[in-house]
């Protein structure tokens, strides 16, 4: 399986602004999955932390070490697991959300519960859907052009 987290030349795009006047900070993949990946992993996961902070902007900086840990953790994960990849990361209006993909939700679940073992218990809400064409990725790309 290639996996775009363990390649050191993988483009990813920062990018800043506001959304109905919320501030957002977006890391997002920009080069397109080839359609081989796209048909390895077609379940989108959504992985959300909410938080507040002072301004409601942006997490603390205890927090957000807290949330480097979780997803340095994840992507150790899920390159030694292959059980899926994370192609963006969007904090806007007390939330940050990572994108990622996987080809099978049960081993995705397996995955992040064994890359967590011995880390705190985290805020995070979890979503699952079929998203075959990577319409979560795009939309993200979309959203910074």
């Amino acid at each position: 399986m290639t996996n775009f987290n363990d390649n050191p030349d993988t483009p990813w795009t920062f990018a800043t602004g506001e959304r109905e006047g919320i501030p957002t900070l977006l890391r997002v993949l920009t080069e397109p999955p080839t359609p081989a990946m796209q048909a390895e992993m077609p379940t989108l996961v959504l992985i959300q932390w909410p938080f507040e902070s002072e301004d409601g902007r942006m997490p603390d900086e205890h927090e957000l070490a807290q949330m480097v840990a979780f997803e340095e953790s994840m992507i150790d994960g899920m390159e030694m697991g292959e059980w899926g990849v994370c192609v963006a990361v969007l904090t806007f209006g007390g939330t940050r959300e990572w994108r990622c993909f996987t080809p099978d939700a049960e081993r995705f679940e397996e995955g992040i519960n064994e890359a967590l073992v011995g880390q705190p218990v985290y805020p995070l809400k979890f979503a699952m859907f079929e998203d075959p064409a990577w319409i979560a990725l795009r939309e993200v790309q979309d959203a910074i052009d």
